[in-house]
């Protein structure tokens, strides 16, 4: 009996070509330094050209890399990598995170909030307010838009073009008649964001609103969060002319250090 049948008599169902990415994955994250093509022949117990193919299609999407060196060495690309150091739990950030929005909401008198990207999608994962008025707006839960919230704005202009892409290409919905719904304006909005080091809604959503937001940047996973501060239009505005968005990086870092810490005990 030849070696592909008894793969296929023996293995059936689970050995479809998904299940064997997957193997291959696993297999590479517990080699760090790279397994060769003859290695991962014997461990997976695959003939070379089948081996070689799920290679090969491996990385032209981008999942399997080539290390350098004369003998070449497989290794999880660097997508991949990025991909498993996202797994942070946000309920534990929101909750770590939770005090520190409280402190800096009772400092500042207007409500401060946590905010998490997901995919395309951006939400309220936390807030602190010593006032009730416009929690609403930023309730744990709420999905804020990415061309019209400060903290969405502060999140999705440090993300890489397709998923910029992804997002105006879901739609730019006027909420209000300050919204920005011109993807050119939105782009040059993002790059000012990245200039200046901080987001705003300036009556973006409604007209009696207004908010400013800074990015939350974390090592080996860029920027998935942002920390908010939303009042009525009257004092934001107030407030973002005595440069207080600059005041909300000490926050963000604090934040930052939860998420890394939180990160290295589930690894």
């Amino acid at each position: 009996m030849s070696v592909d049948v008894i793969e296929n008599s023996s293995q059936s169902d689970r050995q479809v070509p998904l299940e064997r990415y997957f193997r291959l994955l696993e297999f590479l994250a517990c080699y760090p330094r790279g397994l060769a093509l003859n290695e991962l022949v014997t461990m997976m117990m695959l003939p070379k050209g089948t081996m070689h193919r799920l290679l090969t299609a491996m990385q032209r999407s981008d999942l399997v890399t080539v290390g350098s060196g004369t003998r070449p060495r497989y290794l999880l690309s660097a997508r991949v990598q990025r991909l498993g150091r996202l797994a942070v739990d946000s309920d534990v950030v929101a909750t770590l995170a939770k005090p520190l929005l409280q402190d800096f909401s009772e400092k500042v008198g207007e409500t401060c909030y946590l905010c998490r990207l997901d995919g395309t999608s951006i939400g309220s994962i936390a807030l602190s307010s010593p006032n009730d008025t416009w929690t609403g707006y930023v309730l744990p839960g709420k999905i804020l838009q990415p061309h019209a919230t400060a903290a969405g704005k502060a999140i999705m202009a440090y993300q890489p073009p397709d998923v910029i892409e992804a997002a105006i290409g879901a739609g730019l919905p006027a909420i209000s008649d300050r919204t920005i719904t011109d993807p050119e304006a939105l782009l040059k909005e993002y790059a000012l964001v990245r200039q200046q080091g901080y987001a705003t809604c300036i009556q973006e959503v409604v007209p009696e609103l207004s908010a400013f937001a800074v990015p939350v940047h974390v090592d080996g996973i860029g920027v998935r969060y942002s920390v908010g501060i939303l009042g009525p239009h009257s004092r934001i505005i107030h407030v973002i002319e005595k440069q207080l968005p600059r005041g909300l990086d000490g926050l963000a870092k604090a934040i930052t250090l939860i998420i890394s810490a939180q990160r290295s005990q589930s690894k």
